[in-house]
């Protein structure tokens, strides 16, 4: 899970839905099998509740910095702080909150996995965050 808290939290459920649904545990299998197989659904569903709930929040954020740079007339301060960033992330910060580029795209044409752009882009904006504070 590569996150202590999480994993420890998971695991309690783990053990919690198995004590609630040993009546349809099977002998067949072995128990470490099967609580195996229980930890792992849960995990599974776990990382897609949060990978979903990343996207909305990008989203949002998204929408939040758009309506923001329009308001506040930003994006001049944006754009002379871009050089200090890395050739890759003003790339994928100027196709996707710029150019208004699909991340997915920007990885098809960068030719980089879908988490990178992801990853590149939160750097990013962490990035220019701290510029503009020290500007202010």
């Amino acid at each position: 899970m590569k996150d202590e808290e999480w994993a420890e939290d998971l695991t309690q459920e783990t053990f919690l839905h198995a004590f609630s649904h040993l009546s349809t545990f099977k002998e067949e299998a072995r128990f470490s099998t099967w609580i195996w197989r229980i930890a792992h659904n849960l995990c599974l569903n776990h990382l897609k509740k949060r990978r979903v709930q990343e996207e909305e929040f990008v989203e949002q954020a998204h929408a939040a910095h758009t309506s923001q740079v329009e308001e506040d007339g930003l994006e001049g301060h944006i754009r002379h702080l871009l050089p200090q960033l890395s050739l890759e992330q003003r790339q994928v910060f100027e196709m996707y909150d710029l150019q208004r580029i699909p991340q997915k795209e920007i990885a098809v044409r960068l030719g980089i996995p879908y988490g990178t752009v992801r990853s590149r882009l939160y750097y990013a904006r962490h990035h220019l965050r701290n510029l503009l504070k020290q500007r202010k």
